[in-house]
């Protein structure tokens, strides 16, 4: 179970993108809601429908001011093709030494992979919505979009 609390200031995270460039979650991200999603493995079944599944979702995300995040303990190599090979336009980071998902207490050491866990950030880095869900479980949009929508300014709300 993750070790962070809905309502309190999320950690600073440092994890891995393109080009092996140093990525600060939430820092990087400061003034956008943002969906910190976990998953196990890049190119595993589940973890392919529900990464395309944000992507489905990703342009009213950022009418939302908010953008999906994903992570997993996979290379950021194997990551930057994953993310192509989905066409998905938002970032997908590496923890390539589990540091992030260890302080997070969603290391699965055993099986050497990260839980498969969501977090929502408002835009200032506080935790607003979290859920973990088993491995073998596709977490769908709506499960996070309308607490994403209450986020969101006002000028970024549908009339």
């Amino acid at each position: 179970m993750s070790t962070v609390k809905v309502g309190a200031k999320f950690p600073s995270l440092v994890l891995f993108g393109k080009g092996n460039a140093q990525v600060r979650v939430p820092e990087d991200f400061h003034g956008k809601s943002v969906v910190l999603s976990w998953f196990p493995f890049a190119f595993s079944p589940v973890c392919t429908e529900e990464l395309t599944g944000f992507a489905k979702v990703h342009g009213e995300m950022e009418h939302l001011n908010a953008t999906v995040v994903a992570v997993s303990v996979d290379h950021w190599y194997s990551n930057e093709a994953y993310r192509i090979s989905l066409g998905a336009s938002y970032p997908f980071l590496s923890d390539w030494f589990r540091d992030n998902a260890r302080k997070l207490g969603i290391l699965n050491e055993e099986r050497g992979m990260a839980k498969r866990v969501i977090y929502l950030l408002d835009q200032d880095g506080i935790l607003r919505w979290q859920r973990e869900y088993a491995t073998k479980d596709c977490p769908k949009v709506e499960h996070f979009l309308g607490e994403l929508r209450r986020l969101a300014p006002a000028a970024a709300q549908p009339a």
